[in-house]
């Protein structure tokens, strides 16, 4: 953690966040500060409570991870970021990797060192099926199709992993309800039933209206 890289690594996150998603940016700052006022912690790694790195044991290549829902996530912003190791390793930058919802007709690059934001807990709570979601590669810069496409393999793209920032729900529990858990909650009488449409509307109010500027470009 005290990596200089790794240290730009997060206030770049924390950058991008506070400009695109302000709402959210502040939600998770305001529960932060709550966590910090009764139990004196604080993040470790900016606006995120996790920080999960992916990456590969002696012997191995690469890791791949399957697609699969966060249940346990807030309804928020999680962030994936790409990176690529040059020691010994060989990856191949002319094949395109993407992440794709077929039915859905959605096809995302992920080269490395960009950076995806997704409200993955969106993808149970809006009822996709996980099982669509493939990881592929395409030859050269064509935008794949199920024609065109090939699941990646272990052993295709040696020396990559991933970093993913995200903020577990029980963090948002006790902002939430004043309590530590939702069973002191409901114990006290606060009720822990939430309204789905309302909870819906928060989170895309927060995820997808963006700040005005405040001065002229």
């Amino acid at each position: 953690m005290e990596q200089p890289v790794i240290k730009r690594i997060i206030n770049w996150i924390t950058a991008v966040v506070e400009i695109v998603f302000p709402g959210i940016a502040h939600q998770f700052k305001q529960d932060a500060k709550w966590h910090e006022e009764h139990y004196g912690i604080k993040p470790m790694f900016g606006l995120f409570w996790n920080l999960c790195l992916n990456a590969w044991l002696k012997d191995q290549k690469s890791i791949h991870c399957g697609p699969h829902a966060d249940k346990k996530n807030q309804v928020g912003i999680c962030l994936l970021l790409i990176y690529v190791l040059k020691s010994g390793k060989n990856l191949n930058h002319h094949q395109r990797t993407w992440i794709v919802i077929w039915e859905a007709g959605v096809a995302v690059q992920l080269p490395p060192w960009v950076l995806a934001m997704y409200p993955s807990a969106l993808f149970y709570h809006f009822n996709i099926d996980v099982d669509e979601i493939k990881f592929v590669t395409v030859d050269g810069d064509e935008r794949p199709t199920p024609q065109n496409s090939q699941p990646i393999r272990d052993g295709d793209v040696e020396g990559r992993g991933s970093f993913v920032f995200f903020n577990q729900s029980t963090m948002r529990h006790g902002p939430a309800t004043g309590f530590n858990t939702l069973e002191d909650a409901e114990a006290n009488g606060v009720s822990c039933v939430i309204d789905y449409g309302e909870s819906i509307q928060d989170a895309f109010t927060r995820c997808l209206i963006l700040k005005p500027l405040d001065h002229e470009l």
